[in-house]
């Protein structure tokens, strides 16, 4: 029994100094967010002083929603067409045999490691022909194209995962080859997909180099 009080204080004592390396300094951005700019530079760690909202309400007065709202229906946008290719292509790279198929597995690999400024260029003309510089499509088809290779390559070992046995008895059962993957696949590597796109989303929504040049 005195071992077990002693387990549960050890606990408690580490619960509380994690929400303290944790909390304090949350804390300390929330306090500093409610003064003053002078107070801000010249009593940095006071505890004392008088709240205020200014911050705030500069910053709904100005462009910041709106940069949001771009920000989230450019990631939002990238996220659906990207897995909407990216999808279906990993789960052809596991499912059929060939030389073409391992080319095409290499050729991913060699997209993912090209470095971004690279397709500037390219991609910057074939926007402009087709007139999608400044558009919230063009910045959506940039960031597709940037994020479809890492997305297939996450992608890929869950369908890998998934026993040929499963889709043949959906074979048997009469489905067609689509109806195996819609209807008994995808259900199955729904948390993959689901994982895929939470970081698509996310480094969509962070992206800037593509955002600031198209």
């Amino acid at each position: 029994m005195t071992g077990s009080l002693r387990r549960g204080w050890i606990s408690r004592a580490g619960t509380a100094l994690l929400l303290l390396l944790y909390g304090l300094p949350f804390l300390w951005l929330v306090a500093t967010s409610l003064k003053t700019e002078t107070e801000i530079f010249s009593n940095e760690a006071g505890l004392l002083f008088q709240p205020t909202f200014d911050t705030y309400r500069a910053i709904l007065d100005s462009d910041l929603l709106q940069a949001c709202v771009n920000s989230a229906i450019i990631a939002a946008g990238t996220t659906a067409l990207t897995l909407a290719l990216a999808t279906p292509a990993a789960y052809a790279l596991t499912r059929v045999r060939g030389v073409l198929v391992n080319v095409s597995l290499g050729l991913v690999i060699v997209l993912q490691i090209t470095p971004q400024p690279a397709s500037l260029i390219p991609l910057y003309r074939v926007l402009g022909g087709w007139n999608l510089l400044g558009t919230q499509l063009g910045v959506i088809l940039a960031d597709s194209a940037l994020l479809l290779p890492f997305c297939v390559l996450i992608l890929r070992p869950f369908f890998l995962a998934i026993p040929r046995e499963v889709e043949e008895a959906g074979t048997v059962d009469g489905a067609s080859p689509w109806g195996v993957f819609w209807r008994i696949v995808l259900p199955i590597t729904l948390n993959g997909v689901a994982t895929a796109a939470t970081i698509i989303f996310f480094i969509a929504w962070g992206e800037f180099l593509y955002a600031i040049t198209f």
